[in-house]
């Protein structure tokens, strides 16, 4: 748990893994402090057998800390404040799995702005050691106005030649159209979308990649 000081207050179970009994321990765990908003993580992303830390930050970066301790008695020391150069925004909030099941961790990222940012590892090297890369393919921008009727802008960038789906979906995440489907040179786009014949509510404007995907949420008000 975190203060909005950035601070993490420790609450330790001493009762069992189906009959909880939280006891407090610190308001400020292993002398850390993230800065106001962050969101710790842990996760034992070098498989040595005990948890690493992982902050997701206001400046919508994420902290990475090494667990140089123990499983039972860790210590954490900090290997980056920029991890991986992931960057969404404002408030990220990060979360592993091995979402495609080849025995490796890959990379979910949730900002303010209701995005989820995937992060794809495809590399064999270590994550803590900072060897992973994942280019930034693309990016999107709040689109322009928001909320809207009947008509909005798009806007997104594209880092290098890839081919993009752009899709709308609804709040179940159903996808309600396609927009468009190519190889996009690198550059500037902008994409008008005209809810037209939609009821008023919450979408979602995403652009999807065989490496990543990214959503931003779009408010279509009559």
């Amino acid at each position: 748990m975190v203060q909005l000081t950035g601070r993490i207050l420790f609450y330790e179970n001493t009762g069992t893994i189906s009959s909880f009994s939280f006891i407090f321990r610190s308001n400020f765990y292993s002398g850390i402090d993230a800065g106001d908003e962050s969101i710790p993580r842990f996760f034992d992303i070098d498989r040595d057998g005990d948890k690493d830390l992982f902050i997701g930050k206001q400046d919508g970066k994420i902290s990475f800390y090494r667990n140089t301790g123990t499983a039972s008695s860790p210590a954490f020391t900090l290997i980056s404040n920029e991890f991986n150069n992931i960057n969404v925004d404002r408030n990220s909030c990060p979360e592993f799995v091995d979402v495609d099941n080849d025995n490796d961790l890959d990379l979910f990222v949730g900002n303010v702005k209701g995005g989820l940012y995937f992060y794809r590892n495809d590399e064999i090297s270590s994550v803590y050691s900072n060897t992973v890369y994942v280019p930034e393919v693309f990016k999107i921008h709040q689109n322009y106005p928001n909320p809207f009727n009947p008509a909005t802008r798009l806007r997104f960038e594209i880092a290098k030649r890839t081919e993009a789906e752009l899709v709308v979906s609804d709040l179940s995440g159903r996808i309600i159209k396609i927009l468009d489907k190519q190889f996009y040179e690198p550059g500037n786009y902008e994409y008008e979308f005209a809810a037209d014949g939609l009821p008023s509510g919450v979408y979602f404007f995403g652009i999807r990649t065989l490496s990543k995907s990214e959503y931003i949420k779009i408010l279509y008000v009559k």
